[in-house]
């Protein structure tokens, strides 16, 4: 099982479990919240968390269409 902790004072800790159904990102163009397969992000072998942007379907759409917000 893999999971994200965070410490909640000093005597606490908040573990919350990663899986398929718990995995979320904000799209960039318009704050939207996105449910995320990881599977979709791995490229060439390789995640990158930090420098990966998912968009939602009406603002990819506005991108590829060049008329970004």
């Amino acid at each position: 099982m893999f999971y994200a902790k965070t410490a909640i004072g000093e005597c606490a800790e908040l573990r919350i479990e990663l899986n398929d159904e718990t995995i979320y990102t904000t799209c960039p163009g318009c704050g939207e919240e996105i449910l995320v397969d990881l599977n979709d992000v791995i490229i060439d072998g390789q995640l990158d968390l930090g420098g990966t942007s998912i968009y939602c379907g009406e603002c990819a759409t506005k991108r590829f269409m060049g008329q970004e917000q």
